[in-house]
């Protein structure tokens, strides 16, 4: 008991409880506490991830809006106004040629969807590797460069990621973040790292 000017004052009490099976018999406290402290970090993390990719989401989409807006109030005709074939068949998916670099020649059909898109990358990860592109011989490009994604409106874009070594239209960089229309009527050149991504929009 702690006395100040002869009054008593109780020292505070502090509980601590640890979940039942959370704690082996050999673990001391402070290991427990350590071991939670690291679950928690990796929750976190994974939580954080799956916030970025969601906001990154929102923001393609927004810019895609907006610029949308800017070109009808410029009275811009966007080149992809057509998306269906004389068949009626509708153009959305992409065919990727590489062109230049250690991937010359090789080719993938991408099949992006609205909130499912096609990443791109040196990442030789599943979702790269089945449905997306994985440039992994090609050291310039980024291990998650860019995607291909469907926005609201149904028309397909590309989009850099925030890659270290850009995005590039011929000579003209592309910002992070700001969608790339692809065309209905013609092949579109993309170059990241030292790949040239000729792109075209095709039917199923």
């Amino acid at each position: 008991m702690i006395r100040l000017n002869n009054f008593p004052l109780p020292l505070p009490s502090f509980k601590f409880s640890i979940p039942s099976g959370s704690m082996s018999d050999s673990m001391t406290v402070e290991e427990h506490l350590q071991q939670r402290c690291r679950d928690l970090g990796r929750e976190i993390m994974r939580e954080s991830e799956v916030l970025c990719e969601r906001l990154q989401n929102q923001m393609a989409e927004g810019r895609a809006e907006l610029l949308k807006a800017h070109n009808q109030a410029c009275g811009v005709v966007e080149k992809q106004t057509d998306v269906r074939e004389s068949g009626g068949k509708a153009k959305c998916n992409v065919s990727v040629v590489a062109k230049g670099g250690p991937h010359d020649g090789e080719k993938k059909l991408l099949k992006p969807r609205y909130k499912k898109a096609c990443y791109v990358g040196r990442s030789g990860g599943k979702k790269f590797r089945e449905k997306g592109l994985s440039y992994g011989k090609d050291f310039e490009v980024s291990t998650t460069h860019g995607k291909f994604e469907m926005m609201k409106d149904g028309k397909i874009y590309f989009t850099d990621s925030g890659s270290t070594n850009g995005t590039f239209l011929g000579e003209t960089s592309i910002e992070e973040g700001d969608p790339i229309l692809i065309p209905t009527d013609e092949t579109l050149e993309i170059r990241i790292g030292a790949t040239i991504m000729l792109c075209e929009l095709v039917a199923d």
